[in-house]
């Protein structure tokens, strides 16, 4: 991004160490195929001030047996059910992850 005056600025993200989250139980939410939509759930979430890790992992497989990787959100329990509520009414509602798979 960039200010009026042309500095850079900077945005402070909500992402967080992955042994910080496990101390508070982390539970995935949104697995992203793609590099867009890993920015646009880093977004909301940080918007939001949501702490997430962010993790890659293989969330399918080909006819050939070859792993397909996806970035998976993962955040605090308590958070959760906020978090798929919000990802999904952005229209993310492909990737957010049943609270069922907890």
């Amino acid at each position: 991004m960039q200010g009026t005056d042309g500095d850079r600025l900077h945005r402070v993200m909500a992402r967080i160490e992955s042994e910080t989250l496990t101390d508070r139980e982390g539970v995935g939410v949104f697995i992203a195929e793609t590099l867009g939509q890993a920015q646009r759930a880093e977004e909301l979430l940080t918007s939001r001030g949501v702490d997430y890790v962010v993790r890659v992992e293989p969330f399918a497989y080909t006819l050939f047996g070859s792993a397909r990787y996806g970035a998976m959100f993962y955040v605090s329990a308590g958070q959760a059910d906020y978090c798929r509520s919000a990802l999904a009414a952005a229209g993310m509602e492909s990737g957010v992850v049943d609270a069922e798979c907890d």
